[in-house]
């Protein structure tokens, strides 16, 4: 087995909305881009909005994983380091 990197999953806060949009963003242009039609990658980052995911929080339906040293901010649900 791996080791444990102090990773944990918690309850995803409104504070998490901005880190959780651009991680959410930077996915779906790099899986994206040049595989859909830029109207539908347009779709998917107007579905995950920033006011979108704070709707989803305010429902208590998100959750996010804090890995230490992974996230861009340390105990956030930020963006993963371009190192990593």
């Amino acid at each position: 087995m791996g080791e444990d990197h102090g990773s944990r999953i918690r309850e995803a806060g409104t504070s998490d909305a901005p880190s959780i949009r651009q991680l959410i963003h930077e996915t779906i242009h790099a899986s994206y881009q040049g595989v859909y039609p830029p109207r539908a990658v347009e779709y998917f980052l107007e579905f995950h909005s920033e006011e979108r995911i704070l709707e989803r929080l305010a429902q208590g339906a998100s959750r996010c994983v804090a890995a230490g040293t992974q996230w861009t901010d340390e105990d956030g649900c930020g963006g993963i380091r371009s190192d990593r």
